[in-house]
C-alpha cells in the first residue's frame, strides 16, 4: 500500500512540474497568435486618385482625376487572414462612392514580439461590389448625371504598427479596378458633347490611414 502511494504521488508531483514548465511557453503563444477578430477603421489620406480608361469612337482613353476626397471605411479581419470591408467616400470633383469588399490578407511579414507588439506586413486581396456616383463632365460633356453599379478588385500593400495586444496604427496602399454591370441615369441638360463610351473602367488608387484594434 505504501509503495502504490509513493508511485501515485510521484505521478502527481512530474505532472504538476510539466504544468508548470508549460504554462509559460503556453502564455507566450497565446500573445503571439493574432486576436480572433481585429477591426481597423481608416480614413482616405491625400494621394486617392481615380482614372476612368474609356473606349469611345475606337479610341482607347485615359482620363485622370486627383480630387480631394473625404471618407473612410471599417474593416474586420478573423485571425488577421480573411477580412470583410464596407467604406463609403466622397468629393466635390468627382461624386461618390460607397462599396462592399472581402478577400484574403496573407501576411509578408510578422515582426511582433512575444508581448504582441511590433509590426505586421501584409497584402490585401479583395473583391466586391462598388456604388458610383460620378461627375459626368470626367466621361463626357454632357451634363447628366449617373450613377453605377460596379464589379471592384483591389490589391496593394498594408503596414500595422502594433503599439499593445489590442492597439495599433496602420497604412494602405491599394491599386484597384471597377467594372460597371448596371447604370442609373437622369435625364441629360445642357448642350450634347462627346457620345457616352461603349466601354469604361474605373483605376483607383488608395491611400488610407487609421487605427488597428
Amino acid at each position: 500500500m505504501g509503495r502504490h502511494r509513493a508511485w501515485w504521488g510521484l505521478a502527481l508531483a512530474v505532472g504538476a512540474l510539466v504544468m508548470l514548465l508549460g504554462r509559460p511557453a503556453a502564455a507566450e503563444e497565446a500573445e503571439r497568435s493574432p486576436a480572433l477578430v481585429v477591426g481597423k477603421l481608416r480614413l482616405a489620406a491625400p494621394g486617392t486618385s481615380w482614372s476612368f480608361l474609356a473606349l469611345r469612337n475606337n479610341d482607347l482613353e485615359l482620363n485622370p482625376s486627383f480630387p480631394l476626397f473625404i471618407g473612410g471605411s471599417l474593416a474586420a479581419e478573423v485571425r488577421e487572414a480573411v477580412a470583410v470591408e464596407v467604406g463609403a467616400r466622397t468629393s466635390f470633383t468627382f461624386g461618390a462612392d460607397a462599396y462592399v469588399r472581402a478577400g484574403t490578407m496573407p501576411k509578408l511579414r510578422d515582426w511582433r514580439g512575444g508581448a504582441g507588439v511590433g509590426t505586421v506586413i501584409q497584402v490585401p486581396l479583395l473583391v466586391g461590389v462598388r456604388y458610383l456616383a460620378y461627375n459626368p463632365q470626367l466621361l463626357t460633356d454632357m451634363q447628366a448625371h449617373s450613377s453605377f453599379l460596379c464589379l471592384t478588385a483591389a490589391a496593394g500593400l498594408e503596414a500595422t504598427r502594433w503599439l499593445a495586444r489590442h492597439f495599433g496604427l496602420t497604412a494602405r496602399t491599394l491599386v484597384g479596378l471597377s467594372v460597371p454591370v448596371h447604370e442609373w441615369a437622369t435625364s441629360d441638360a445642357g448642350a450634347p458633347g462627346p457620345e457616352h463610351p461603349r466601354f469604361w473602367a474605373g483605376l483607383d488608387f488608395s491611400v488610407d490611414v487609421g487605427l488597428a484594434f
